[in-house]
């Protein structure tokens, strides 16, 4: 092969991988409230990489009931169905009017308070 050929196959893979964690980062961001969002965050993003790690671990297990060749199969299903699994579980988006205003709930004054009080 052309050096060419090997560099458009290599950022077409890199690409295609390096492309879905940017909605990864972006989705995880987005599921929780902004009081806990850097704590939310900061966990899901780094515990999600600790499965992963013992991936050779995983392959040596079902080595043992199949060939070693064929280990990645099992796992990248399972990897799938667990992907499948997270979307089901999200938040359904389908009909949420995104270009809406979100309504705050900032902190009332003492004044607006006692205003209230006074009303009721």
């Amino acid at each position: 092969m052309s050096l060419l050929v090997v560099t458009l196959m290599v950022t077409v893979i890199t690409v295609l991988v390096v492309s879905n964690w940017g909605l990864a980062t972006t989705y995880i961001n987005e599921r929780f409230q902004t009081g806990v969002r850097a704590s939310g965050f900061g966990l899901g993003y780094s515990l999600a990489v600790v499965p992963p790690g013992f991936y050779a671990y995983y392959q040596a297990g079902l080595g043992v009931v199949m060939p070693f060749e064929y280990t990645v199969l099992p796992l990248l299903v399972l990897g799938a169905a667990l992907i499948v699994v997270g979307a089901v579980m999200g938040p359904e988006t389908k009909d949420v009017d995104f270009t809406k205003e979100p309504e705050i709930n900032a902190a009332r004054t003492g004044e607006e308070l006692a205003g209230e009080r006074a009303n009721t």
